[in-house]
């Protein structure tokens, strides 16, 4: 019995120090210089389209720095910039719902965000 234990504490020990060291056994493949493809949003089909294409996007000139509103840091922001939103008033005029499975986030932070942005309108 002891044998046994002895032989499941070494495999558990020897993967926890794999699983940390991780990052430095396996190497993340360089792309080089590839143009990184833009955010993708799914479509009424569930289907991957550009974020030019989203339901979302309206054309405007007008940019607003979508950092003030608490929540929204460089990268929210830069997604939202992709899916066409990067005013306020495009913000607000959003749906909760939709921000929310776009972005990965919960309903009740994407209506934070619209009530934010309304306010900042």
């Amino acid at each position: 019995m002891k044998r046994v234990v002895r032989t499941v504490g070494i495999v558990a020990g020897l993967g926890a120090v794999v699983w940390l060291m991780k990052d430095r056994l396996l190497r993340v493949p360089d792309g080089g210089d590839a143009p990184i493809s833009g955010f993708r949003v799914p479509d009424g089909d569930g289907h991957k389209v550009p974020a030019a294409e989203s339901t979302i996007t309206e054309s405007t000139t007008q940019v607003d720095d979508l950092t003030k509103i608490v929540g929204i840091g460089p990268v929210y922001s830069r997604r939202l910039n992709e899916m066409g939103i990067t005013s306020f008033k495009q913000l607000a005029a959003a749906k909760a719902s939709e921000l929310a499975d776009i972005l990965d986030i919960s309903a009740d932070q994407a209506k934070d965000w619209i009530g934010q942005a309304s306010d900042l309108v």
